[in-house]
């Protein structure tokens, strides 16, 4: 099954993570992957493997300066209330490695 399969059953408010390798060629909304020039290149490339990813961040860590997204065996002291979460379509092409 290619990316462009996958890409065709999926929705534009979708967000996705597509990663090659240990490269990650696209994380976004899928709406948004068509504007990037590697759109029309990596529509042809097999797909192996598909999972939900999720991420966790304060809703501010930027502004705040804090950590980037949190990894699971961290344990914060965040109040729940300023937490974010976000959830991806981890879509894995295969590599030649």
């Amino acid at each position: 099954m290619t990316l462009a399969d996958i890409v065709g059953v999926m929705s534009g408010p979708d967000r996705v993570r597509i990663i090659k390798g240990k490269a990650e060629l696209y994380a976004g909304y899928l709406g948004n992957m068509v504007r990037t020039p590697e759109y029309e290149a990596i529509m042809a490339e097999e797909v192996t493997r598909i999972k939900e990813k999720v991420d966790i961040t304060h809703k501010r860590y930027k502004e705040l300066e804090l950590m980037q997204p949190l990894h699971p065996e961290e344990t914060p002291n965040y109040s729940f209330s300023d937490l974010q979460l976000t959830i991806y379509r981890e879509i894995i092409l295969k590599s030649e490695e």
